[in-house]
């Protein structure tokens, strides 16, 4: 939804190509909009005022939240690595159910079976990524959820199952 000048009852759906399941919608300082996809690998972005003009970069599985720094690189959470074993969604499920698979699939790998999984993607403004499979800490970030960035640039992660914040 778009809410021209935070106006209610102007608000608007947006069509945007490639979004699966939106979770978190960021601007930058070049009115770009990114958008994340918590049923898929990618994060998107379009300028504010071409939604069809959409870019796509990946980042890790079960895409989360994302927060963006003064120098304008978007950090973006994703529950699980680029490699981890998801099962199947089957089409036409409602994104209630797909996170219910997804993520009951992750916290059964991390919580029962002890595995790691999980990484921290960064996004240059120029949509180059220094690590395009994410960081993950040395397996210290584990299902990252939340993430946001202080006055100092230094970023903070919220890794869920292991009830830690990350500091990186």
């Amino acid at each position: 939804m778009y809410f021209p000048g935070g106006e209610l009852k102007q608000g608007r759906i947006v069509n945007v190509a490639g979004l699966e399941a939106p979770f978190d919608v960021e601007i930058d300082a070049q009115n770009r909009v990114w958008v994340s996809n918590s049923a898929g690998d990618t994060v998107i972005r379009f300028p504010k005022d071409d939604p069809t003009k959409v870019e796509t970069f990946r980042a890790g599985i079960s895409v989360h939240a994302m927060a963006i720094d003064t120098k304008g690189n978007v950090w973006v959470t994703s529950n699980a690595s680029p490699d981890f074993p998801l099962p199947k969604v089957p089409p036409g499920v409602s994104q209630m159910e797909q996170w219910k698979i997804q993520l009951g699939a992750i916290f059964k790998a991390v919580v029962v079976e002890g595995k790691k999984t999980g990484i921290v993607s960064m996004i240059r403004p120029d949509g180059t990524q220094p690590v395009p499979g994410g960081f993950t800490g040395g397996g210290v970030i584990v299902v990252p959820w939340g993430i946001n960035i202080d006055g100092n640039d230094d970023v903070w992660v919220a890794s869920s199952p292991t009830k830690q914040l990350v500091y990186m």
